[in-house]
């Protein structure tokens, strides 16, 4: 098992680089279709979107490594995904963040991170590892972990 890292740290460090970053984190109301700004800190938050930049980040270096982020959720009714990161392990620090920041990358559009791309990423990742290596790529690890909730899954929702 991987070492546990500092969830407060990892919320912090990922709300900086989006502070750095000139493109605002916009998500789309499932209700109504219309974006929204995340501020930074909420974005980095645990019950925020944290748990999706983690799938993300997960899915990313698992495909870079073989070795992903071990993400614990729990179900939390007052939150933007329906869960709060409860628990975050891997051996280095540095590998989530910079897997994080990877995905930041790739949901750039028209100088906006698209959250609600995040899912695309995680797709995308899992077929160039299953198209690499085949069905095998993808170890019961590769999921993040969700104590007594629902069956779905943090990034999934009604499709467009």
């Amino acid at each position: 098992m991987s070492a546990a890292l500092d969830l407060t740290r990892v919320s912090r460090v990922l709300e900086a680089v989006l502070d750095r970053d000139s493109r605002p984190v916009m998500l789309r109301s499932i209700a109504s279709w219309q974006l929204h700004r995340v501020p930074s800190h909420v974005a980095a938050a645990p019950a925020g979107l944290l748990p999706a930049f983690l799938v993300a980040g997960d899915a990313l270096l698992r495909e870079a490594t073989g070795k992903g982020v071990e993400t614990d959720l729990a179900p939390e009714r007052v939150s933007l995904l329906g869960f709060r990161v409860a628990a975050v392990r891997h051996q280095r620090f540095s590998d989530v963040i910079l897997a994080m920041m990877e995905a930041t990358d790739q949901i750039a559009r028209n100088g906006r991170l698209m959250a609600d791309d995040l899912k695309l990423v995680v797709e995308l990742s899992r077929t160039r590892l299953i198209r690499m290596t085949g069905a095998a790529g993808l170890d019961a690890g590769s999921t993040p972990s969700v104590e007594q909730g629902p069956e779905q899954s943090p990034l999934s929702g009604p499709s467009p």
